[in-house]
């Protein structure tokens, strides 16, 4: 395992962990999951996750960029991505994606983004950005339609780390976060994988779904656009039924081999 720093588009330097086969020969890049979540001050922290077993099996390597808008350096490093600035989360996500290639850790085509909930708002804008830099992109549960989450229930509660689209300002900042908005036509996007929860409480199905669609109607890559409903599941993939959850660990490990080995 490594920690280092990435200089961001504006030069703050962000902290990226990375995780990789012992004996991996540095000459020969590597297979990789980046992953981030960026919001409401909460840490990324290094813990056992038996979901990472099966990517360090495959000879998967792991990186975890730790953008503006987490609480990893405090404070002040969460306010450095709201509202207005938020746009640095996925700016900061961007550049530790590039400097993975750019080192020689691993390749465009073999590299796969995954966000979950908040993270995958991260996730969404920084494919919609750069879709050339992604072989793949797992989105979870994602906060993909935020222009649309104030009229949901769980919509109030986030005014305060996002805006409220009732402010002519917060509007335009929670439109330039919106990933679904952000699709466009005729642009090759990469291989997509939407899982949601039916129940989900937090981030409403819908956002998935229609993101899904404008990417199935939009992408020229010829790359699928999938998605994975769990109909007993809420927010988190761990939350239905213990043969749903399965099923979706093995669609979410079957997407991952497909993108980055080439697997049938």
């Amino acid at each position: 395992a490594e920690e280092v720093e990435v200089p961001s588009a504006d030069g703050t330097r962000v902290p990226l962990s990375i995780v990789y086969p012992r004996g991996w020969d540095r000459a020969q890049p590597l297979p990789f999951v980046l992953t981030g979540y960026a919001a409401y001050g909460i840490n990324m922290r290094p813990v056992f996750n038996d979901n990472l077993l099966p990517i360090y099996r495959d000879g998967i390597g792991y990186a975890v960029c730790h953008a503006r808008g987490g609480g990893e350096l405090g404070d002040e490093w969460h306010r450095a991505a709201m509202k207005v600035t938020k746009h640095l989360s996925w700016e900061d996500f961007i550049a530790c994606a590039q400097w993975l290639v750019a080192r020689g850790y691993t390749r465009t085509d073999r590299l796969l983004a995954e966000g979950g909930s908040a993270g995958g708002m991260l996730v969404g804008r920084a494919m919609t950005e750069r879709p050339d830099l992604f072989a793949g992109v797992h989105l979870a549960y994602g906060g993909l339609n935020p222009t649309r989450a104030e009229s949901h229930a769980n919509g109030a509660p986030n005014v305060a780390e996002v805006g409220s689209i009732t402010d002519p300002d917060e509007a335009r900042w929670i439109f330039d976060m919106d990933t679904y908005h952000h699709v466009q036509q005729g642009v090759a996007y990469p291989a997509v994988l939407l899982t949601h929860g039916w129940n989900d409480a937090r981030t409403p199905f819908w956002m998935s779904a229609k993101t899904a669609a404008r990417l199935q109607a939009t992408s020229t890559s010829g790359k699928p656009v999938l998605m994975n409903i769990d109909f007993t599941g809420g927010h988190q993939i761990t939350s239905g039924t213990q043969s749903n959850v399965a099923d979706t660990k093995a669609v979410i490990r079957a997407f991952f081999r497909r993108v980055l080995l080439g697997a049938q």
